[in-house]
């Protein structure tokens, strides 16, 4: 694992709170992937306080949703934005990659 901050709550605004807080540390944040505004969200946190040092992102999904359009979606929408994922589920990494191999995989 690198020395990146891990948002540990599941909210938009603990990922906004990460990347205002002072320092210099890379934030993976969370969003939920499912979101139908999350083109926009994801530009308002890359272009927002803190917004270059997002690397990475999580969110609640697991191997058996990976299929579902909403989850592919929200992935191409991460790889489009060269931003990374990150879990340490060893089979969703694998899963993910699987189905998404140019989607970075953060540590």
């Amino acid at each position: 694992m690198d020395d990146s901050v891990v948002v540990g709550e599941n909210s938009v605004a603990a990922t906004r709170a990460a990347l205002a807080a002072p320092g210099d540390r890379h934030v993976v944040g969370w969003v939920d992937l499912t979101s139908p505004h999350l083109v926009d969200l994801l530009d308002e946190l890359l272009t927002g306080p803190g917004g270059d040092r997002l690397v990475a992102l999580r969110s609640d999904i697991v191997d058996g949703r990976l299929d579902e359009l909403p989850i592919r979606r929200g992935l191409n929408t991460l790889q489009d934005a060269i931003l990374g994922f990150h879990t340490l589920d060893p089979e969703l990494r694998a899963a993910i990659h699987q189905r998404h191999p140019r989607l970075r995989l953060h540590p």
